[in-house]
């Protein structure tokens, strides 16, 4: 039967059974395969960690069939969350913090609660504490108000947060979710939202103190060098779209995150007769505790340690970063460009950061002195393992957004193009007549539409 589009123009059904490239139909299970072909040899290189930590890591992929990606996150996390702000990393002339934003994506069962239990135990028993010192001092001083140490914590009001945490808290704080996406929900919660995503940003990479005058007029203050705050937690891959909403795309605010993917989406079976042995688990659980225990920021006039790269680290950080850069601008979609050169440029910072945390760890195991690393320097062995590791979450930075932007929220006016050029059979030249526009204008609306909001075509990029 003939075909007529709204003008009552007959419609080329032979045009039709060769739709062009950017408007081929693929079902939610292509995008699906796809993203698993990208995923495909994306592997956490776990060799970078100590020797003396490699029997804890075997114990935990082979027994327990442990993601090496969650395991390999969770460690560099529990290690910086351990440090705080008493460490800074630093080239000469570029010096940054060690907060670390990181989660762990894997569908239900695949693991993820079941590494950070484990590697985020010694962590939890410093807040436990934590919690039974305020207690005890509130029970035998009622009429006090008593400031309360705080390590990780998940439930919180901003205000509390800003006030309370960081007003006495002087080595920085980790917000921990087991389903990470509530960081994100309670950042609206009390309409705060604003404010909040000020902070972590603030907190993220410091360059000044952070202030903020609170409903009561007065001014809180929180110094640049005690201003660190980490977020660790897990997420499922079809909700990972939720994290680039209300414009934190375009802002760059999740570009952030570190994204530790499942090499396959699996439902894991570990043995559940095997237990860590104690001989096994104790040089992670003494190596957190010295990094934690030692290295110290107790009041408000702490500072922390800078430690610097050395010249061949830095030397192999450059041409690192000459490398990815040539190959960024080689790019030609303009949209995917600038996010992956967004992505690049925070994991530029995590190059510096990794380094430090990786070399902190390290000397924990045979250093007497914490308190005098500033002496040593970064060496480029750590440099080196740190680019590993930072390739790794490169690639897993712009696998999150390409599996994010097929489900991101789509404008109005994009729903109706989209449903405009279905109604037209895909027959642009059709739809140039409707619309009383060139087909070269069409088409190029189209190009733009489908690279920023696939999920609203069901296309692949051409």
């Amino acid at each position: 039967m003939r075909q007529y589009n709204p003008n009552g123009q007959p419609i080329d059904n032979k045009k039709l059974s060769q739709p062009g490239p950017y408007a081929a139909l693929v079902t939610d299970d292509d995008l699906e395969a796809e993203a698993k072909k990208r995923r495909k040899g994306l592997v956490f290189p776990l060799e970078v960690f100590p020797d003396r930590l490699k029997a804890l890591i075997a114990r935990l992929v082979e027994d327990l069939h442990g993601e090496r990606a969650f395991i390999g996150l969770t460690l560099l996390q529990a290690a910086a969350s351990s440090i705080g702000s008493s460490l800074r990393a630093s080239t000469g002339n570029w010096e940054v913090c060690l907060s670390m934003w990181g989660a762990s994506v894997g569908i239900s069962s695949s693991g993820k609660s079941m590494i950070q239990g484990i590697l985020l135990k010694p962590l939890n028993k410093f807040q436990d504490d934590y919690n039974r010192e305020y207690v005890d001092k509130c029970k035998s001083d009622p009429d006090t108000m008593h400031p309360q140490k705080v390590l990780l914590y998940s439930d919180i009001t901003f205000e509390s947060l800003i006030r309370d945490v960081f007003g006495n808290n002087f080595k920085g704080v980790t917000r921990y979710e087991d389903e990470l996406l509530k960081w994100i929900d309670d950042m609206d919660r009390y309409k705060t939202g604003k404010s909040e995503a000020s902070f972590w940003t603030a907190a993220w990479s410091p360059s000044s103190s952070f202030s903020m005058r609170r409903s009561n007029g007065k001014l809180t203050f929180i110094e640049k060098n005690h201003l660190v705050a980490s977020v660790m937690g897990s997420t499922q891959p079809d909700v990972l779209y939720r994290f680039y909403e209300q414009n934190r795309l375009a802002t760059g605010y999740i570009f952030r995150m570190l994204w530790a993917f499942a090499e396959t989406d699996r439902v894991i079976s570990p043995n559940l007769m095997f237990a860590l042995p104690q001989e096994i688990l104790d040089p992670y659980y003494g190596m957190i505790s010295r990094l934690f225990r030692e290295l110290k920021m107790e009041d408000k006039d702490s500072e922390p340690q800078v430690v610097k790269l050395n010249r061949p680290g830095i030397q192999l950080f450059q041409e690192w970063q000459d490398r990815h850069t040539i190959t960024i601008n080689k790019m030609d979609g303009l949209t995917d460009k600038n996010v992956k050169a967004g992505i690049f440029g925070k994991i530029k910072e995590y190059v510096l950061r990794i380094s430090l945390i990786l070399a902190a760890m390290d000397w924990a195991f045979w250093e007497p002195d914490l308190t005098r690393l500033e002496k040593f320097g970064i060496d480029e062995q750590y440099v080196a393992k740190a680019l590993k590791v930072c390739d790794y979450f490169l690639a897993t930075g712009y696998e999150a957004y390409q599996v994010a932007k097929n489900k991101v929220l789509v404008p109005p006016q994009v729903l109706e193009f989209a449903s405009l050029l279905k109604a037209f059979q895909h027959n642009q030249t059709a739809l140039a007549d409707h619309l009383g526009v060139s087909k070269q204008a069409v088409n190029r609306k189209l190009r733009d539409y489908i690279d920023k909001f696939p999920s609203a075509f069901g296309a692949k990029n051409g």
